[in-house]
């Protein structure tokens, strides 16, 4: 699961190329996986590489290769027709963050690890999803709602939490 580097990445950066590196090769048994990054989204066939914090895919339709550096991926969905099965390791929580990570991100994970169960509607950029939290790790927040759909979120994109439940 690599080791923080006690920097400016240990929230966002390291916590996503975790849970990116769980995912290379997952096309062949998840149907459609959406990388949602800024100002756009991208659905890809498959993740075929994850190093150096880049992510390296194969997009859906055309086959071409697409290089997203992972500080630019707010989240990913996974979208299946038979109920998704995967287990993502999550970074533990730290509490020795410091900078960027201690007033952004580790508020905002403290909140979500609390609210576990919860339905909410988690904005972003210019989007969001809606989903119950099923897990919170460092950096990282999973919803989902529907066993063939699956949102992993890194926490410092949050822009807002609304509560539904």
């Amino acid at each position: 699961m690599g080791v923080f580097d006690k920097n400016l990445c240990d929230c966002c950066v390291c916590p996503m190329q975790c849970v990116l590196e769980q995912l290379v090769g997952v096309g062949s048994e998840i149907q459609n996986v959406a990388i949602i990054f800024n100002f756009a989204g991208a659905t890809i066939d498959d993740i075929t590489d994850v190093n150096n914090f880049n992510l390296f895919t194969i997009r859906s339709g055309s086959g071409r290769r697409f290089i997203i550096p992972i500080c630019q991926v707010i989240g990913v969905e996974l979208f299946n027709s038979q109920p998704i099965n995967l287990n993502i390791n999550l970074k533990p929580v730290r509490k020795d963050s410091k900078g960027e990570c201690s007033c952004c991100e580790d508020p905002a994970t403290d909140v979500l690890k609390r609210m576990i169960g919860e339905r909410v509607n988690v904005r972003f950029s210019n989007a969001s999803r809606t989903g119950t939290i099923m897990n919170v790790g460092e950096g990282i927040v999973i919803l989902s709602d529907d066993p063939l759909i699956q949102t992993i979120l890194s926490t410092c994109n949050i822009q807002a939490i609304e509560v539904l439940t």
